[in-house]
């Protein structure tokens, strides 16, 4: 788990290693020395930008459920559930009176985990455990939670069964709506990337057969989702990146120690693709992707979720590096006048233009 956060205008990188989890700080055009923060963890943990807050959810070395804020190097920290039952991976997304968490459950039994949310009140309250689906991992991860604006976001993950399905449900302010499907087939899931603005869904994923792997892309706008374009072909498709620059959707990834950069360009309404170049990465360490979570939109309209970066240090950011060092590098916080992707409200107009239909169809059975 390793994460690169702007908030209130700092820069940090947190990491898990030997059962701690660790952190350091960009301030002075370099990063700090790095320090543990919190020891005692269990498998790893995860970070949510709730109300501009940097929160922390972990299992101690209890097995209890615990929330940790990060203001300033320290941390204050909640026991939110005292327990020694394995629990799973928890993420948090805001809403009214409080926040939303998502976590996973390994209660199915076959291969499946619950995918359930629960609402955390500011007050410590709990709201009723409401079941959001059975799903199986995605390579590595158990699903991903990806930014829109304020309070909306998607949650994607694979379903299970006869044929694999990916996609994606909405969240809207806590509430959760039904599941779009993105790609389905016999083939597993291998690494993927997903960006989202007010106006479009960009998907890019690869799929494993029993010959090869594949990376497609697909893109959701209001004439609905595109046909999918097969971006390359391989056995070695990792790192999958997709990130906006001066308001154009590129897309980057990674065969063996290479890494390939396309630009996603669209005429009379059909996608294409536009090679830019390959370039070789370091070989000073193993390339691995990093969360990146921010408060505030870059300006020239930089957005991007995830990050290469170094295994071992991962405050080693080794692409696109410039767009997230650079505004910090001046030695004061950085500031931008453009409003952050989760303070921005939208207007019911915007949201039902390209998001339409999710109000009736919330989940309100219980799990």
């Amino acid at each position: 788990m390793r994460y690169i956060i702007e908030a209130n205008g700092r820069l940090y990188c947190f990491f898990y290693r030997d059962d701690a989890i660790w952190f350091c700080e960009f301030k002075g055009g370099v990063w700090s020395e790095t320090e543990m923060l919190i020891k005692g963890v269990q498998g790893g943990f995860s970070i949510s930008l709730i109300d501009n807050e940097i929160l922390m959810f972990f299992q101690n070395d209890k097995k209890g459920l615990v929330k940790s804020k990060f203001v300033d190097g320290n941390v204050a920290t909640e026991i939110l559930i005292d327990s020694n039952e394995v629990l799973g991976r928890y993420c948090a997304v805001p809403c009214k009176d409080g926040m939303s968490l998502i976590y996973n459950l390994p209660l199915l039994g076959d291969g499946n985990y619950a995918l359930v949310s629960q609402f955390l009140g500011a007050n410590g309250a709990w709201g009723t455990l409401r079941r959001i689906d059975a799903m199986r991992p995605v390579a590595e991860e158990t699903f991903k939670l990806i930014p829109v604006a304020d309070r909306h976001f998607l949650l994607f993950y694979q379903i299970g069964g006869f044929e694999n399905r990916l996609g994606y449900k909405e969240i809207y302010d806590g509430e959760i709506g039904k599941y779009n499907l993105l790609h389905s087939g016999v083939n597993n899931f291998g690494d993927s990337s997903f960006l989202a603005t007010r106006h479009a869904l960009h998907g890019a994923y690869v799929t494993r057969g029993m010959f090869g792997s594949r990376l497609m892309y697909k893109k959701r706008d209001t004439d609905g989702i595109s046909p999918g374009i097969v971006v390359a072909d391989g056995n070695a498709i990792h790192n999958v990146l997709l990130y906006i620059v001066d308001e154009k959707p590129h897309l980057s990834f990674m065969i063996n120690n290479s890494l390939y950069r396309m630009a996603l360009k669209e005429k009379d309404g059909a996608q294409s693709l536009l090679p830019l170049d390959k370039e070789d990465m370091p070989h000073d360490g193993h390339i691995v992707k990093a969360t990146f979570l921010s408060d505030s939109i870059k300006e020239g309209q930089f957005l991007i979720n995830e990050l290469l970066v170094d295994e071992e240090r991962p405050w080693n950011i080794k692409f696109l590096s410039d767009y997230i060092l650079g505004s910090h590098k001046k030695g004061s916080p950085a500031t931008n006048e453009v409003k952050g992707l989760y303070t921005t409200a939208i207007s019911e107009e915007e949201y039902n233009s390209f998001f339409a239909g999710t109000e009736n169809e919330f989940l309100d059975d219980d799990f």
